[in-house]
């Protein structure tokens, strides 16, 4: 509790601080695409207000950005605890220079640490290669798809964990990989719907929003992670990220396709 405490504390001082500062100069000098606090507050609420944006802001920025934080934080224990209950091991032949035969590794699940290594390579290295080629995905998936599978497919794996534990580690690999490919697309989501000179300011309170909403997941989740399991506090989590999901669809869609001549596509 004292971390969060003073994290906040220290936060809000930061707040108050920067309030108090003059603009800097080279900023009062610039054109007319200068923007103060109370522009800046108006440009905000009116992307907030925006029905194509409303329940994406929660769709995504807060129930899949905390849901899939929480996934980050749980990661390293619950693939422990999951490995070291398989009891399997593994056997990689690798070539060897000169030699007849092929170097042969033993890895076992008493090996957790390499184990791990390998995983998290495995996950930046699928991220990467998917947010690379995220022009095509969003070409041949579309956004509207991906937004409602993957929410429901991490939600769903994550819930799976309690049932078989093995599943874990699919479910934190699909949780962990997509992060950064969903978050360029709501990015490029966000930039197509608002004016040019606000999409900084409005990415910027998006980004507050999710810092400040993941706040009581991390404190529920902690709670149940002391209490049972973080296997078991992190598919409490996919739960209300399936309900929490379906819940947003039904009242409204969060995802638009955008249409022949947008911004994405003139660049505007």
């Amino acid at each position: 509790m004292y971390p969060f405490l003073a994290a906040a504390l220290f936060t809000g001082l930061g707040l108050l601080v920067i309030v108090t500062l003059d603009e800097p100069a080279t900023y009062e000098e610039s054109d007319s695409s200068e923007m103060g606090l109370r522009e800046a507050w108006g440009v905000v609420t009116q992307a907030v207000g925006q029905r194509r944006l409303r329940s994406f802001i929660l769709y995504y920025f807060v129930l899949f950005s905390a849901v899939t934080y929480l996934v980050f934080i749980f990661l390293q224990p619950i693939f422990e605890s999951v490995v070291t209950g398989l009891n399997m091991r593994l056997t990689l032949s690798l070539p060897a220079p000169g030699q007849e035969h092929p170097y042969t590794v033993a890895i076992s699940t008493e090996n957790v640490e390499t184990l791990l290594g390998v995983y998290y390579a495995a996950i930046n290295l699928v991220s990467a290669a998917i947010s690379y080629r995220i022009g095509l995905i969003q070409e041949w998936v579309g956004l509207r798809r991906w937004f409602v599978v993957i929410p429901l497919l991490v939600g769903g794996l994550l819930t799976a964990m309690v049932f078989v534990p093995s599943i874990a580690l699919v479910a934190l690999f699909v949780g962990w990989a997509c992060v950064e490919p969903t978050r360029v697309l709501a990015g490029q989501y966000v930039n197509d719907r608002i004016e040019t000179l606000g999409r900084a300011t409005v990415l910027s309170a998006m980004a507050m929003v999710s810092a400040v909403t993941v706040i009581p997941f991390q404190l529920g989740s902690g709670v149940i992670s002391d209490a049972v399991s973080p296997l078991i506090a992190l598919s409490a989590a996919g739960v209300i990220l399936i309900v929490g999901s379906v819940a947003i669809l039904l009242w409204e869609s969060p995802i638009e396709e955008p249409a022949t001549g947008s911004n994405s596509e003139t660049g505007t």
